[in-house]
Formats: structure tokens, sequence, C-alpha cells
């Protein structure tokens, strides 16, 4: 009788450690499963902004090719009216003022595409290391759930156990 009794309280101590485990088991999953939403919106978030970036990219290298051609336009026009009107020089100047603040806003511009260019390299890097992070925790937590269905096996062959000597 004493010896089923320390069984028993030994199985019953082992389940309560396998329970602990268990719930220790599910809060991590919990916290992991919380951790993968938040990569997720992470992620979904760098993206909306990659393609904002590459929209805004596109609009800009559409104004600097319209840019360039009314570069090229305003050049050619400057060439016929200096062959035309040797004596406007006047006009000439303001024609060259507004043609180096036109080539002022295309550097401009320019430099504008390459900052967003390096800004779109660094949200790539981002949510590349977002991404390992991710596989990191899907990893993890599948781990976690083979150590849960482990857990659940014990449990399952203690309660075998427990019902062929409780009968």
């Amino acid at each position: 009788m004493t010896l089923e009794r320390q069984e028993s309280e030994a199985t019953k101590k082992s389940l309560s450690e396998s329970e602990d485990r268990n719930q220790n088991l599910l809060m991590k999953i919990e916290v992991a499963e919380k951790e993968i939403a938040h990569f997720q919106e992470t992620i979904q978030r760098h993206e909306e902004n990659i393609a904002a970036m590459e929209t805004s990219l596109r609009s800009e290298k559409q104004q600097t090719d319209v840019i360039m051609k009314q570069l090229a336009d305003s050049r050619g026009e400057i060439g016929e009216l200096q062959r035309k009107l040797e004596d406007a020089d006047g006009r000439n100047g303001l024609l060259q003022d507004s043609l180096q603040r036109l080539e002022e806003d295309a550097t401009a511009r320019e430099a504008i595409m390459v900052t967003e260019r390096q800004e779109n390299e660094v949200t790539k890097k981002t949510l590349t290391e977002a991404l390992d992070q991710i596989e990191e925790l899907v990893k993890e937590v599948e781990c976690a759930n083979h150590s849960v269905h482990q857990f659940q096996d014990s449990i399952q062959r203690y309660c075998i156990i427990a019902v062929v000597y409780g009968t």
C-alpha cells in the first residue's frame, strides 16, 4: 500500500511538473506568437514604405526626364536666339538664369533620388533582418511545439500507467 502511495505521489509530482512545464511553454509560445505578429506588422509597414518609395522614385524620374527634356529644349532655344539676336544680350541673360535654375533643380532632384535610393537600401536591409528574425522565431516555435508534443505524449503515458495501476 505504501509503495502504491509513493508511486501515486511520484506520478502526481511528475504530472504537476509536466503541467508547469507545459504552462511555461504555452506562455513562451504566446509571447513568440505576439512577436511574430509584431514582425509581420513591421514587414507590412516596410513593404508599404518600399512601395511608396518606388512610386516616389518613378515620379521623380519622370519629373527629371521632363526637366532634362526642358533643359535640352532650352539649350537649343538659347543657341538659336544667340544666332538670330546678337543684340539681345539682356534677354539672353534672363534665359541663362532660367537655365541655371533648371540645372540646379535637376541637381537637387538627383540628390533626392540618391537619398531615396539609400533609404530604400536601408529599408531592404531592415526588412531582411526582420525576415531573418521571423524565421528564427518560427524555428523556435516549431521546437517548442515539438517539446509540447513530447510532454503530451509523456502525460498520456503517465495517465495510462495511472489507469493500469489504479484498477
